[in-house]
Parts: structure tokens; C-alpha cells; sequence
């Protein structure tokens, strides 16, 4: 099972280890009742803190408002009601999502958010269920198509949110795909969602599209080149760039010497290992990953050799 927290609506519960007590039914018709389920974390917030007193809600994805929203219980069962003052409608398409602060939602710290989308027709349908009354699921798969669903809104690759109710079965963790988001967009948005949240950040926040289809994980700490050591070499010269919000994997972080691409052979989050490219000059160093692009210190190039041959008349 991966790193995600479920949400569930049916008279057995997916994808959870172990058998927890059903959530009561509903007392109306179109009340949504289930539970929210982290797995155990080991980063900012453990499971207590996270399932406990989650916020849950129903927005219309059309208009973003906020319909009706509930707390889960100790248990993280919670029931979502509508009463007189709200009625589905059988055209509009609903963001059913589930958010906590984390680390005990001190300054500071993130929220996780994972969705799925709804629709009603004599009962709720979702991403993993194409007819009504069957179990509702939240994770970083639906997660990851509602974040690539929205990112794709207003372009000229948007997609029909119709579409998309039943396109994922969760027990078997099949993604069948609809036009404008295809099975390799799936499986790159949810490996991007499943990092965040491991990274303690919001998979709804963390991820960016560059046409037509380059996903990318935000750098949501803060991307900074503040030292090269040394400051100055010939080319061929090994350097070490430090800063912050580097990318682990050597190829994702562009590093150029005055606008001359280098290549990086190691890196941390903090620290990155280039070798300064022919053709440099000297000038400023930048970095750049995934749409973002920060320039640090002057790199002086040393034994350059300026001039030309002039000929006599």
C-alpha cells in the first residue's frame, strides 16, 4: 500500500490493513459517510495527529465552493450531511478532499491534502466508483489525477471531469486512461504525489506542468546558490555549489557558468559537484530545476587567453 491516507464510503473498507469498525450509515439520502486513514509516518506527524480532527469537505470543482465539511472522529470516521440547504447536482462535478496541518499544525509546517472527484446521480459517484453506493477512496492515485486534471484546466488540453468517474480501480490499482491525461501522465503524477507527501508536503501544491506534458515537483523549500568553492579554476576545474532545494539526482539540476551548461556529477539537497564546462567565460553561475532558476556568486575563469590576428594591407 502506498504512503496515503484513505477515505472511504461503503460498507467495507479498501486497500486498509486489518478489519476497523464501519462508520455508521447514512441517516439522509446523498449523506456521505466514511473514514480517514494515514498510514504510519515518520516524518512531521504521526498517524494520531493526522487522522484525528481531520477537516473534510465537499466543494463544487465549478464555482470552489465549499458545500458542506465535517472532523473525523478518534477513529477518523467522519459523516458528511446536507440538510435542506444544499442538493447535489447531477451536472456539476465536486471535490471530495481531506486536509491536516501537520506537526501538530505549528507554524511552520505543512498541510497534506488529498482529493478525489464526485459526482451524483441517485448517489455519489467517484474516481473509484462508477456506481453509486460502492466504497469512496482517497490516495495518492486520485490524488494525483484530480492535481492533473486541474493543472490541465484552461489549456488546450483540459479534461472532460466526467470522464473521469470510475477510470480508476483502486483494488487493483488500474488506471484506464481518458483523453488529455494519458497512463504516462498517471503514473508520473502519482510517483510526484507519493514523494511530496513522503517529504511531508501537499501533493496539491507541490506539482507543475510545463506543456504539453513535463510534470515536476515544485521546489516548495526554497531553491538558493550561496557559495562556490572555489570561487575561481581554469575549465576542468571541480567546484562545489552550495545553496538549498537542490535535486538529489545529478541530471535534474542545470548548472550553467555563465550561461554555458556544465556537468553535475553529484549532488545533495544542499550541495552540488560540477566541473567548469570549455567555453566558459567568467560571470555569474545558476542553477535551474524543474521551471525554476536561481543565480549565485561570480565564477572567475582563470588562463583564458583574449585577442586576434590582424593583417597588413
Amino acid at each position: 500500500m502506498t504512503r496515503t491516507f484513505l477515505l472511504i464510503t461503503s460498507l467495507a473498507l479498501t486497500g486498509c490493513q486489518g478489519t476497523p469498525p464501519l462508520p455508521p450509515a447514512p441517516t439522509e439520502p446523498g449523506d456521505l459517510v466514511g473514514e480517514v486513514r494515514f498510514p504510519a509516518r515518520q516524518v512531521q506527524a504521526t498517524l494520531e495527529e493526522v487522522a484525528v480532527a481531520a477537516t473534510v469537505s465537499l466543494i463544487n470543482a465549478q464555482t470552489n465552493r465549499t458545500e458542506s465539511t465535517t472532523l473525523t472522529s478518534q477513529s477518523g470516521a467522519f459523516r458528511l450531511t446536507f440538510g435542506t440547504s444544499f442538493r447535489p447536482s447531477a451536472t456539476d462535478s465536486y471535490y471530495l478532499e481531506a486536509v491536516k496541518g501537520l506537526g501538530s499544525n505549528r507554524a511552520g509546517n505543512n498541510a497534506a491534502r488529498l482529493r478525489t472527484l464526485a459526482r451524483y446521480n441517485q448517489g455519489w459517484t467517484t474516481l473509484t466508483n462508477a456506481s453509486a453506493g460502492s466504497g469512496i477512496v482517497l490516495n495518492t492515485a486520485t490524488t494525483a489525477l484530480c492535481v492533473g486534471t486541474s493543472l490541465r484546466a484552461g489549456t488546450a488540453s483540459a479534461v472532460n471531469l466526467a470522464s473521469l468517474i470510475g477510470s480508476y480501480e483502486s483494488g487493483a490499482g488500474v488506471y484506464t486512461p481518458v483523453t488529455n491525461l494519458s497512463g504516462a501522465d498517471f503514473t508520473a503524477l502519482e510517483s510526484l504525489a507519493e514523494q511530496l507527501l513522503a517529504e511531508d508536503q501537499d501533493p496539491m501544491a507541490g506539482i507543475l506542468l510545463t506543456e504539453p506534458s513535463q510534470w515536476a515537483k515544485k521546489n516548495l523549500s526554497g531553491l538558493t546558490l550561496t557559495q562556490l568553492a572555489p570561487s575561481s579554476g581554469t575549465v576542468g576545474t571541480t567546484v562545489t555549489l552550495s545553496g538549498s532545494g537542490f535535486d538529489p539526482v545529478p541530471a535534474n539540476n542545470a548548472v550553467r557558468f555563465n550561461d554555458v551548461l556544465a556537468t553535475v556529477s553529484g549532488a545533495t539537497a544542499n550541495t552540488l559537484t560540477v566541473t567548469v564546462p570549455s567555453g566558459a567565460t567568467p560571470g555569474p553561475v545558476s542553477v535551474r530545476i524543474a521551471g525554476l532558476t536561481t543565480t549565485g556568486p561570480v565564477f572567475t575563469v582563470t588562463n583564458l587567453v583574449f585577442g586576434g590576428v590582424l593583417g597588413q594591407n
